[in-house]
């Protein structure tokens, strides 16, 4: 939990940083924040800048992570800022931030998916069942508790969400649902 922000996750979550504290878009800042909370072996290094032709570093990752990742970033950076981290997006109270991020994001596809089951009329003793299956059946065990390097869980998020709005959208025709799916395939 020291390091919640490793692996494919220094990409998508690099955004941030970079826009909101450093005002770095090559991020440059990189290199002091691996000197600074990540091992000096560089054994958890993993860069994702990627060098243009004309010299800038971009970031290979796509935005929509770190859109995610957002509401857990500003109230790290408060919590941060209050309690006399660090505000330098890489402190504890950040790297708890997106652990968190990864409970919270899981439980509301949970309800998500418990609202498609409940509008597809399966019982809740089913959806529960389906629920621990899911819990303890799948990796999402490993990503909530061990790994917050990967996208699973948000993107598990995003696609109960995308299906809840496409049955919203089946049912009321509604344009505004069909919108929204869109949103929500775009950040998936």
């Amino acid at each position: 939990y020291g390091r919640s922000i490793n692996g494919d996750a220094k990409a998508y979550y690099a955004y941030l940083p970079a826009l909101f504290i450093y005002n770095d878009p090559s991020y440059s800042f990189i290199d002091t924040v691996e000197k600074k909370y990540y091992p000096e072996d560089r054994s958890q290094f993993k860069d994702f800048r990627i060098e243009q032709k004309n010299g800038e570093s971009v970031n290979k990752t796509f935005p929509g992570l770190s859109i995610l990742y957002a509401p857990f970033f500003f109230i790290s950076m408060l919590v941060a800022w209050g309690c006399g981290f660090p505000v330098d997006g890489y402190s504890a109270p950040f790297q708890w931030g997106i652990a968190f991020s990864h409970v919270v994001y899981f439980f509301i596809g949970l309800r998500f998916l418990l609202s498609v089951f409940r509008r597809l009329k399966i019982r809740d003793s089913v959806s529960y069942l389906v629920f621990i299956g899911l819990i303890f059946g799948t990796n999402s065990w490993y990503y909530l508790v061990y790994d917050h390097s990967v996208s699973h869980i948000h993107n598990f998020f995003l696609a109960t969400v995308f299906i809840w709005l496409l049955l919203n959208w089946i049912q009321t025709k509604c344009i505004q649902y069909l919108g929204w799916s869109g949103i929500a395939l775009s950040l998936l």
